[in-house]
């Protein structure tokens, strides 16, 4: 499930105490080039819209280059962080999730304790303090003296989002960085900031979590599920960036596939061909991609897979191919899904994605000559969309939207709906 992936992140975020987009260096920081700062604003204003394959789609032009123009009057106001949110919150403008801005020399945020994701009863705790993990699986109300609800727009500034699926990802990964959530005036200082959780006994607690610095100890987190491992779906677990779990008792196959890239230590080429195997070995009768914590990468990379399945006569009934799709879904792996969609007649089974059917990527990146902070940037226009339509995302043949009590008792319910489709109907 999608949240154990939030859970990894956190674990990964306490232990480097970076922000998204951003990377710690022993580099000069930013505040050594403060008055070049300006010239970097009107080289970014110059260079993003000559690269960016259309970069005012989502904003007018002239918007744009007012926010540019005031944003280079300014810099010389703006301490290092805000000076780098101001700049996210720019690139931001032009709506596309392939552009942003990346790594910044000497810029690092601060994380608290704890990790929420998306469910159907709202933004809930996934992971947590081990002093507050009695509150695992409520739900997140405010921030500060802020509903979420309210804090979602404000927040959802701070990075390119191109639907619904995306506004929720981000959200949920920044409502857990102190210095960003201080830019934005949704708490007053990074110590003792102040979270309100609601209970399943609809009971509000405020916990006032401390952000991890990188010098101090790191917490014991307790995540969710609570159940021992070896009662945890097989969805569960994962095996560098792909891995397959025969289930001869459902005769079927689950292959997870995180990111679209080869590894060489096991080659994707070598790692299909044991499925292939596995397949013959069982008599399977169904196969299920898991491409909901793909981000992307090289779309190229499935092309074995797809080959294999549409190559096998037991997988031309309906039903014996699904592709489970969510909100992290994204970039190559929303190819990867339309192509399966397509060439192997699958079942999408899940959430809307992450990423539009039709969208910018192709990314390439420049750096702002002074700051040496990275920028990133779309190149080219896919669409995988029927003519004459642009939905909001890929859209789920069926759709399951997942409860946090499935994650509290090791369920997987996106994945027991793909297993239970029926044959050749």
């Amino acid at each position: 499930m999608k949240t154990l992936l939030l859970v990894a992140a956190l674990f990964c975020a306490l232990s480097k105490v970076v922000a998204i987009g951003a990377e710690p260096a022993p580099s000069q920081s930013l505040g050594d080039h403060r008055e070049e700062r300006a010239q970097d604003v009107e080289f970014l204003a110059e260079e993003l819209p000559k690269l960016h394959i259309r970069p005012f789609e989502k904003v007018s032009e002239a918007a744009w280059r007012r926010t540019a123009v005031q944003l280079g009057i300014e810099t010389q106001l703006l301490a290092d962080v805000d000076y780098y949110l101001r700049l996210c919150q720019l690139v931001a403008m032009l709506g596309d999730s392939h552009t942003r801005v990346g790594k910044a020399p000497g810029i690092s945020f601060r994380g608290y304790p704890f990790a929420v994701s998306m469910f159907k009863e709202g933004p809930c705790l996934i992971a947590v303090e081990k002093p507050h993990a009695a509150l695992l699986g409520a739900r997140l109300v405010k921030i500060g003296d802020t509903t979420f609800d309210d804090a979602e727009p404000r927040i959802s500034t701070l990075f390119a989002a191109e639907n619904r699926s995306s506004v929720i990802n981000g959200v949920c990964q920044f409502v857990t960085q102190a210095e960003p959530l201080v830019y934005l005036q949704l708490i007053d200082r990074p110590e003792e900031a102040p979270f309100t959780f609601v209970d399943a006994a609809g009971v509000e607690h405020v916990v006032r979590f401390n952000p991890v610095d990188a010098s101090g100890p790191r917490p014991e987190i307790a995540s969710l599920p609570s159940v021992p491992k070896e009662h945890w779906p097989a969805s569960y677990t994962r095996d560098r960036d792909y891995r397959f779990v025969t289930m001869p008792e459902k005769k079927a196959v689950y292959v997870r596939y995180d990111v679209c890239r080869d590894d060489p230590e096991r080659p994707f080429k070598e790692f299909v061909e044991s499925i292939g195997t596995a397949i013959d070995e069982i008599g399977a009768e169904r196969i299920v991609v898991d491409l909901r914590f793909n981000g992307g990468g090289n779309s190229a990379v499935m092309a074995p897979l797809t080959k294999l399945i549409a190559s096998k006569k037991v997988f031309k009934q309906k039903g014996s191919v699904a592709v489970l799709i969510g909100r992290r879904t994204f970039s190559s792996a929303q190819l990867n899904a339309v192509e399966l969609q397509r060439e192997c007649g699958a079942v999408l089974v899940g959430q809307p994605t992450g990423q539009k059917p039709n969208a910018f990527g192709e990314v390439r990146t420049f750096k702002l000559p002074s700051s040496g902070i990275e920028i990133q940037y779309s190149t080219k226009e896919f669409r995988t969309a029927p003519a004459g339509t642009d939905p909001e995302s890929t859209m789920p043949d069926i759709e399951v939207e997942p409860s946090v009590r499935d994650l509290e008792g090791a369920r997987d319910p996106v994945l027991e709906r793909a297993l239970a489709l029926p044959l050749g109907e």
